[in-house]
Order: C-alpha cells, then structure tokens, then sequence
C-alpha cells in the first residue's frame, strides 16, 4: 500500500508522526522550525488524506498498520493524534520492535462491546454519507461543531481539510474509524516503550481514557493540557514542549544533536 511520505528535519531522533482524520503531514507544519533540529521525521499521508489514495474496500485497519511499519527501517519515536495514535498505538501492539516511545493525544484503544462497536459504526457511516452527499465543506462545518472541539477553530486545519477528497476521506474513515479499529485494551499491558498520554483537560471522555490506560501501560505518563480535542493548535508552544521533551529523552539517536 503506498502513502506519500514527507520527510524532514536535520536532527538524529528518528521519529514518525501520524496525523488526525481530514489533515494530512501538513498537521505538523507549525512545529517544523522548532523541531527540525533535533529530529529526523517521517511524516506520511495516511490513505485518503493528502497526497495517499484512498484505501480500496478490502484495505483493514491492520493493513495499514503493517504498511506504516514495513517504511520503518529501525525504531521510531511516534507521534500520533486521534485517528493517527490509534494507528499508532495499534503499531505499537503488532511491531513493538518499530516503537522506541510512544506520544498518543486524544486517543481511544478501541471499542470492546459490539453494542457500542454497532452504534460507532453507525455513527461514521453516517458522517460517510454526509461527506459524499454534502462535499467536504458541509462536513466539516458539522464535524468541528461537536462537543468535543469545544468550539475551537484552528484556521490552519481548515485551510487543509478545503483541500481534501470527499471521497477519499469517506473511504479512509470506513478503514480507520474507530468503529474498524481492533480493540487494543488488552495489548497495553504488552507495550514495554515508554508513553506519553495527552489529552485536553476539558476533553473529558479523552481524560477518563487516559486515566485507564496510564494504569495499564507499564510505563506510562499523563499530561492534561488547557483545551479540548486540538490541543495541539489551541496550546501548540506547550504542546510542543512536552512533545519535544519526551521525544528527545526517549528517542534512539543516531547521529549527535545539538
């Protein structure tokens, strides 16, 4: 499976970033100036974002974990938000050898009962429909209302998602949706790198998860951020702080930094 892969930055902490759904490796873009010193990145358009085509109808949720870590040639820090931590997570669970540490903001381990597996389902082929009957601008306007953004507009993720496929991004959503993901409730306790779990401190359903899951990770750290879901754009200098920090501390380095 192909994905468009940006890479960057002149440091030796060899880290992957997985982006949110409707953004693609341009999500990253504001901390570029600040982070490019110190690590070397991958950042790829997951399918249906960006410059990656969208996933046919077979294409699984571990279809593209595998294809994520079959680009990887040595161990990375990930870096993953919403829809891209739970890539990454999952990634973490099915080729730990490719995780050297793990940055997962806002994200859930997957959905364990089939009742609310059915409804989630549900749910996205709703938004599924919304986006190929209504275009990618009608979606948007409902998907940043929900509660969870807390009415927060990042001008930047906006001017991205105008660009994306509808389509596209339809198909993306019925492959790694949260709905498709394979719950990974059970695997933490599995994950031996170290873990930084984000979320905004509003967010609460994103808190409540974290909680759960700093107590099953064996190594695990939690850090709650002033916001909402989009923490990385309503508190982007602190946010990058933490991210940074944590990268550089647990990253394999393979040339000096500064």
């Amino acid at each position: 499976m192909g994905m468009s892969v940006h890479p960057w930055g002149t440091g030796g902490v060899p880290t992957l970033l997985l982006h949110g759904f409707t953004r693609d490796a341009r999500m990253w873009s504001r901390f570029r100036a600040v982070w490019s010193p110190y690590l070397r990145v991958v950042a790829p358009d997951l399918p249906g974002h960006g410059r990656s085509a969208a996933p046919g109808p077979a294409v699984t949720f571990d279809d593209v974990v595998d294809a994520v870590a079959a680009g990887l040639q040595r161990a990375h820090v990930v870096v993953g938000y919403s829809m891209g931590g739970r890539v990454a997570l999952r990634l973490a669970a099915r080729h730990p050898e490719c995780v050297a540490g793990l940055v997962l903001d806002g994200v859930s381990p997957g959905i364990t009962e089939d009742a609310d597996r059915a409804r989630r389902l549900a749910d996205d082929e709703r938004w599924m429909a919304l986006l190929e009957s209504g275009g990618v601008q009608a979606f948007t306007e409902a998907w940043v209302a929900q509660p969870a953004f807390g009415g927060f507009v990042d001008p930047e993720a906006a001017e991205q998602r105008s660009t994306q496929d509808a389509h596209a991004l339809a198909a993306a959503l019925r492959c790694l949706g949260t709905g498709r993901m394979p719950p990974c409730w059970d695997a933490l306790q599995e994950v031996r790198c170290p873990v930084l779990l984000l979320n905004g401190a509003s967010d609460t359903r994103a808190a409540e998860r974290n909680v759960r899951m700093e107590r099953l990770f064996p190594r695990a750290q939690h850090i709650a951020l002033p916001g909402f879901h989009a923490i990385h754009a309503s508190a982007a200098a602190r946010w990058s702080d933490v991210v940074l920090t944590f990268t550089r501390q647990h990253g394999i380095a393979t040339e000096a930094t500064p």
